[in-house]
């Protein structure tokens, strides 16, 4: 703002403002080197301070120390079970190991000097997590560049062309390494890469702690792309198998019934003798039926 006026509300110097009490001349001439008000206001506006009261310091301090544990989290896992520490720990463990904190500084500078500190107590197990990460290169310098990315990396996850036909290899690394990858990639690839930080990697990803050596030879590092194959289906074999005799379906014949036409099968057989039990029966039945109705009519004759 260049008016003055716009910024401050009076054109005095206090040396108390809660008492009201304006500064000599003698003391802005001690401590400014100069009577000139204007111009000491202006020096206050560029270097000064704003004053801020005991509640106002010690929320800022908190929110500080906020970020850096949430910054510590999450760039940060337990030696043991690979997993992060909560925020409320990693508090915890910034005040035991009496690690001072300072305002005029960032949060994430401050996290990587507490990180440091924290390891180097020898209280407290915690290491750095490993980071996931998404290489793309050039298809045409696969096979130079590989071997050299296989030296930093701790194991590959995923490599393939993507549906660009870019080549993309996916892997997790220690975050010491990182730069001596990227100082890598920029020698021998040039302009012809690509680094994508995903994040920490997951804990089952980072399981086994130890570096897994790279392959001895391209061939078995970089898994080779399948090649494409023709979706038309191949013509159907216009040979005809023909049957062995004894296997060819005879025709059925017609069921006959009688005793001599010698054409029913066995099970219409078995049908026929099962069913003359029951056709005796009905016979049987109906001569008695017959005989009642004819004593009926002669009784009603006679009568």
């Amino acid at each position: 703002e260049p008016n003055i006026d716009e910024v401050v509300q009076t054109h005095e110097v206090f040396a108390n403002v809660s008492k009201g009490q304006l500064a000599k001349k003698s003391e802005l001439f001690q401590d400014f080197e100069t009577e000139d008000v204007e111009e000491i206001i202006l020096k206050l506006l560029q270097e000064g301070e704003i004053p801020v009261s005991e509640m106002e310091r010690k929320s800022i301090s908190e929110s500080l120390s906020r970020d850096i544990a949430k910054i510590i989290s999450e760039k940060c896992v337990n030696t043991e079970t690979n997993r992060p520490y909560t925020v409320t720990m990693i508090e915890k463990m910034m005040k035991e190991c009496h690690i001072n904190l300072q305002p005029n500084k960032s949060a994430k500078h401050q996290a990587l000097k507490a990180i440091e500190k924290l390891m180097e107590s020898g209280k407290y197990k915690i290491k750095p997590a490993m980071m996931e990460i998404v290489i793309s290169l050039d298809p045409k310098i696969v096979e130079e560049v590989s071997p050299k990315i296989l030296l930093h990396v701790h194991h590959i996850t995923r490599q393939g062309l993507n549906s660009e036909g870019i080549f993309e290899m996916k892997a997790v690394i220690e975050q010491k390494d990182y730069h001596f990858l990227t100082g890598t990639l920029s020698e021998v690839a040039k302009n012809r890469y690509c680094v994508e930080i995903l994040g920490a990697a997951r804990p089952e990803q980072t399981s086994g702690g130890k570096r897994k050596p790279p392959p001895s030879s391209h061939s078995s590092s970089v898994a080779p792309i399948p090649e494409l194959t023709s979706s038309i289906p191949e013509e159907e074999s216009s040979e005809v198998v023909s049957l062995p005799p004894s296997s060819k379906e005879e025709p059925e014949k017609a069921p006959t019934r009688g005793g001599g036409g010698g054409g029913v099968d066995s099970e219409d057989d078995e049908y026929a003798q099962a069913a003359k039990p029951i056709e005796k029966q009905q016979k049987k039945a109906n001569r008695k039926r017959k005989n009642r109705t004819y004593v009926n009519d002669e009784e009603d004759v006679g009568a």
